[in-house]
């Protein structure tokens, strides 16, 4: 289950980013994922920004991924949903095979977004 970890929309003036008042960001976890046994990848995960009141719209993602994987780097990264009000990034994690014994699955890793939004 994807978890987020979020400022509450109503706090956005308190909390904004700029001179502009009406911008404001929070972050969004995915909470740990396990990668995939030995040298194969894990399932596609899907972490998605949550619902967004109404007058609100996403202005700038920020994505990246937590621990030794990255997009692009032991790890495939997809923007699967791009719209004004709700943003989604599939990702999958290559799993480790070197060492003696061959390494098998070393833990899990997490996918983080920083949003900014403005109100329309």
């Amino acid at each position: 289950m994807i978890r987020h970890f979020l400022i509450p929309l109503a706090a956005l003036a308190v909390m904004a980013t700029s001179a502009d008042a009406q911008t404001g960001q929070y972050v969004s976890r995915s909470g740990m994922k396990n990668s995939g046994e030995m040298a194969n990848f894990s399932d596609w995960y899907v972490h998605c920004t949550p619902d967004v009141q109404s007058g609100y719209t996403v202005r700038l993602v920020e994505y990246h991924l937590e621990g030794d994987r990255q997009c692009g780097a032991w790890a495939d990264c997809q923007l699967t949903t791009n719209a004004n009000d709700r943003i989604c990034v599939s990702f999958r994690l290559q799993g480790h095979n070197e060492g003696l014994f061959g390494g098998g699955n070393n833990g899990s890793r997490q996918s983080e977004m920083v949003i900014t939004y403005t109100v329309q």
